[in-house]
């Protein structure tokens, strides 16, 4: 009976509750998930290099990999070539995001 009940505890406490991923996390977290989706400084760095100018050739790009891959999968950027041929522009859907205004914590 004890071990059931130890059980019981461990899974209620922080396991698996059946609940929502979004739902278990606290507060702060929950709030941070949501602002996600404005870019941060380094996004917009980025997206305000492009602003204005039509394709930019990736050599003339110094960001990581990773912000460029996460712009691409929010659509705010597109690419197009292969190699040293390929290019980025941002999009209305980044101007968008880049014109939006930064919400204070």
């Amino acid at each position: 009976m004890l071990l059931l009940t130890k059980r019981q505890n461990r899974a209620s406490a922080g396991g698996r509750s059946g609940m929502p991923a979004a739902q278990r996390l606290p507060a702060f977290a929950q709030e941070r998930c949501v602002l996600q989706i404005v870019p941060n400084h380094r996004q917009r760095q980025l997206m305000q290099r492009l602003r204005g100018r039509d394709w930019v050739r990736a050599f003339e790009i110094s960001e990581g990999p990773r912000t460029l891959q996460v712009l691409l999968e929010r659509r705010w950027i597109e690419q197009r070539g292969v190699g040293p041929d390929m290019a980025y522009r941002i999009t209305d859907e980044g101007m968008a995001a880049k014109t939006a205004p930064i919400q204070q914590i």
